[in-house]
């Protein structure tokens, strides 16, 4: 392919690059400036950073971070190992990104040495819109004290193929100011090792109303969670909920393991596979406890080769296989894996106020189907509540009903562990009442429940 005239290389002393011109060896392709096409991404070497792992890059990557706000850029390439020592500030108002994309956790790391929770990366602001923003490549090397990545009223960062390394928290879910809220930021394919004590924080700074954390979580990472760490820790007056925590769990050494730790006063719901594979039947001794403080609602968990623990804190579907040399048959539904499998009661016919016996304590959704035998009366409805409380059900639908009777709706209440139903009218007409109880993540709200 002959390059045009006016296309080939040629440069001005006075203007360097900007006369210098490129061209893709490609049907259609077209010429650029090298001026152009250089500054599609930056890259913080353009900045004076080093990337020996001993110069002090702060400065420099900071200024490519706040160019990229000037100048529209999206990406900001990193390779190298660079060291800092301050905070590196991404503020984000009407700006979205920017990307800081690394050639790999093996080539590009970042290094520094910080106290009290300070945190290497810190996105702040743009708080109820999606930042667009992503770390993707970079291995994460800090102290026992430190934070890898903060994400403060933060909404759509996706932190992709990182590593963290020697950490206090791996990625720390902010809230900060009053009517902020840090949601669906969520880390992919990311690795967390045993250096790293917590892997995923969420937090509400004291004095501002409670903090919402919809969808930030992670998916599907690995992590090893060492002696005394916690894949997931959570604070008072945090609402974490239809997060994702899907990942797998390594445990090579002896350890009591805890999945979340939760000081939450509204149940975290999280949903995901999770599998945890520990030393126990190697001699390991390990035991496994899902969740500590506060109720809490894990998906699926699948636990190879360790005893699992308390369990009064936590509600799950979760399979035990035994340890490795004893040949323990797998355990569903048992007194030891305490799931909440969906399960269908027993059908029933309403005789004044009926209990739909649940036999559960922890927070259950039930979908509650209502028939009479003359086919007149239908009702249909979704009811969550909270067994051994004397709390009033949230009755979520009613779907698809017929009363052409005149029965009315029914009335739910809870006594002890059982979901009462209540309505005079239903006396004598032969109405049936069919209930089946699914663990939370499983609610579906407005399905056509007439296969029951």
């Amino acid at each position: 392919m002959s390059v045009p005239v006016e296309l080939q290389n040629r440069t001005d002393y006075n203007q360097g690059s900007g006369l210098i011109w490129t061209i893709i060896n490609a049907i259609g392709a077209v010429g650029r400036k090298l001026s152009s096409k250089i500054y599609d991404q930056l890259n913080v070497k353009d900045f004076g950073a080093v990337g020996d792992g001993v110069a002090d890059d702060t400065g420099a990557i900071q200024s490519a971070i706040n160019a990229a706000k000037i100048l529209g850029r999206a990406n900001i390439l990193l390779e190298g190992k660079f060291r800092i020592t301050d905070s590196l500030k991404v503020t984000r108002g009407e700006f979205y990104g920017p990307n800081l994309i690394g050639a790999g956790a093996y080539t590009t790391e970042m290094i520094y040495d910080f106290d009290s929770k300070k945190a290497a990366i810190v996105y702040t602001g743009g708080s109820g819109s999606l930042a667009q923003a992503s770390i993707i490549g970079i291995k994460f090397s800090g102290s026992a004290t430190s934070v890898a990545i903060e994400l403060d009223g933060q909404g759509g960062v996706s932190i992709d193929e990182c590593k963290f390394d020697t950490n206090a928290v791996g990625i720390w879910f902010h809230c900060k100011s009053g009517g902020t809220f840090t949601e669906c930021c969520v880390a992919r394919r990311s690795d967390f090792t045993v250096n790293c004590l917590v892997d995923l924080e969420y937090t509400r700074e004291t004095g501002t109303p409670t903090g919402s954390f919809h969808g930030s979580g992670m998916m599907d990472c690995t992590s090893n969670v060492p002696s005394g760490g916690n894949l997931v820790k959570i604070g008072a007056h945090c609402i974490v909920y239809n997060a994702p925590l899907d990942c797998r769990v390594w445990a090579y050494t002896a350890c009591s393991l805890i999945l979340v730790d939760s000081d939450a006063d509204y149940k975290p719901t999280f949903y995901g596979n999770i599998t945890i594979e520990t030393s126990a039947g190697k001699g390991g001794g390990d035991r496994v406890n899902l969740a500590t403080g506060k109720d809490t609602y894990i998906g699926d968990v699948t636990v190879f080769g360790a005893v699992r623990d308390d369990v009064a804190h936590c509600t799950s579907r979760t399979r035990i296989h035994g340890p490795y040399d004893n040949g323990v048959a797998d355990d569903w539904n048992g007194a030891t894996t305490r799931w909440n499998a969906p399960y269908v009661l027993p059908e029933q016919t309403y005789s004044g106020p009926t209990a739909i016996v649940t036999n559960d304590s922890k927070c259950l959704g039930v979908f509650v189907k209502l028939r009479n035998t003359a086919g007149t009366y239908a009702y249909n409805c979704y009811v969550l509540f909270t067994t051994g409380t004397s709390s009033t059900p949230a009755v979520i639908g009613p779907m698809r009903n017929v009363d052409s009777v005149a029965y009315g709706a029914p009335v739910f209440t809870v006594s002890g562990n059982d979901l009462v139903v209540t309505n005079a009218n239903y006396d004598g007409n032969g109405v049936v009442i069919y209930a089946c109880v699914t663990q939370l993540s499983q609610m579906f709200s407005g399905v056509n429940l007439e296969g029951w």
